[in-house]
């Protein structure tokens, strides 16, 4: 049993220096790592500035393609107006020429209307001399006399 306590000593000695030496080897790289090399630093620097400088890249790019979809969607939307004016210029002319074209047709049909009511008037005198002379009878056929009965008065 002395063997085996003498070997279990040297073992846990052992174990116990391996343990000593990893805490001091620790101890001793933990301030090393703490202090930066000024290169190291410079390249971190760099990476970070690099980095930036791509994203910024790519922002502007987004940027661009933005401008280019905006400018192409303004075109579209100038000529898209410049076609609805010319087509409301063209529609403003074909309403005011058949707005010209109503007045004339007006006016003709009121001057039309006054000489047909002139015409039945005349007719009508006519009509009655004819009763009143007694120059035949007159058939009253309605295709015939149509505008005329309604201006004729009984004698």
């Amino acid at each position: 049993m002395r063997n085996q306590d003498r070997r279990r000593g040297r073992c846990w000695l052992a174990s116990m220096a391996m343990v000593l030496c990893l805490v001091a080897l620790w101890t001793a790289a933990v301030p090393a790592w703490g202090q930066a090399n000024p290169l190291d630093e410079k390249q971190r620097e760099l990476r970070q500035v690099e980095e930036k400088k791509a994203a910024t890249s790519q922002q502007l790019q987004q940027a661009k393609k933005q401008e280019r979809n905006l400018t192409a969607e303004l075109n579209t939307l100038e000529r898209q107006l410049e076609e609805a004016e010319h087509e409301l210029a063209v529609l403003n002319q074909k309403m005011q020429t058949t707005e010209h074209n109503l007045r004339q047709t007006e006016a003709e049909l009121k001057k039309t209307e006054a000489e047909l009511a002139e015409q039945i008037d005349i007719l009508g005198e006519r009509l009655r001399a004819m009763q009143e002379n007694g120059i035949g009878e007159l058939h009253r056929s309605p295709a015939l006399f149509w505008g005329l009965q309604r201006s004729i008065k009984p004698v």
